[in-house]
């Protein structure tokens, strides 16, 4: 609306055959799209902030060195609306450690949501 984000469009999946590697490859289930309310979306891309989004996230969260302040504990940065996930709060490692940081976070907001 007006260029202004609405929210965010997921889609579930379920995981299907193993690929060549072996891994089970994951596959849309069908007609089980949503959308997710959202007035901000960042995208998390890489390992670093680029200064833009720098210069946005410094506006309201606490900001050192370049980085985003936030607990290690429950991963809430200084806005108790935004947590952090993933190489921006790690500063680079596996998918599995991101996977687990996005639970952890995910099970923060849910406790702080009450």
């Amino acid at each position: 609306n007006n260029g202004k984000v609405e929210g965010v469009e997921f889609v579930k999946c379920e995981l299907g055959e193993p690929d060549l590697s072996g891994r089970p490859r994951p596959v849309e289930i069908a007609c089980s799209e949503y959308v997710a309310p959202a007035d901000t979306v960042i995208m998390a891309l890489g390992q670093k902030l680029d200064k833009d989004i720098s210069s946005y996230l410094g506006s309201f969260v606490q900001m050192e060195k370049g980085r985003i302040k936030f607990d290690k504990d429950t991963l809430v940065t200084s806005d108790h609306r935004v947590y952090l996930a993933g190489d921006i709060s790690s500063g680079g490692g596996t998918v599995a450690q991101a996977v687990g940081d996005g639970k952890k976070a995910a099970l923060n907001i849910d406790k702080n949501l009450g």
